[in-house]
């Protein structure tokens, strides 16, 4: 749960999730460094990418640039230091390791046909 701990966290108390919405954060949540920022974002592409349907290559590069993209946007990889080469690399090294996860073998004809 450290990845939601340190996400952005909108108050529902209002209709709709207005402007007016309270805002807050821990700041203790944000990563110090490289290597706790990957970590965190390990956490948080693996956890939202179970729940994608159907996983293509192109739903799960979608999901890991967005995620990221966003946590970077809210800030929480101020404390980092990582570049956008960085995050690219990150985002590839994701896809290309969550691909691999998500691969599905063809069913082999011998094991079709024991299968009758």
């Amino acid at each position: 749960m450290n990845h939601l701990a340190s996400s952005l966290v909108i108050s529902t108390a209002s209709p709709l999730f207005s402007d007016r919405s309270q805002r807050w954060r821990s700041a203790s949540a944000l990563a110090a460094s490289r290597e706790a920022a990957v970590v965190k974002l390990a956490d948080s592409v693996e956890a939202a990418t179970r729940s994608l349907k159907k996983p293509t290559l192109a739903r799960l590069e979608q999901a890991i640039h967005d995620l990221i993209m966003d946590k970077f946007a809210q800030g929480q990889l101020a404390r980092t230091n990582l570049t956008f080469r960085d995050l690219e690399t990150i985002m590839n090294t994701f896809t290309r390791i969550l691909a691999g996860h998500f691969h599905t073998r063809i069913e082999y004809p011998k094991a079709r046909e024991s299968a009758r």
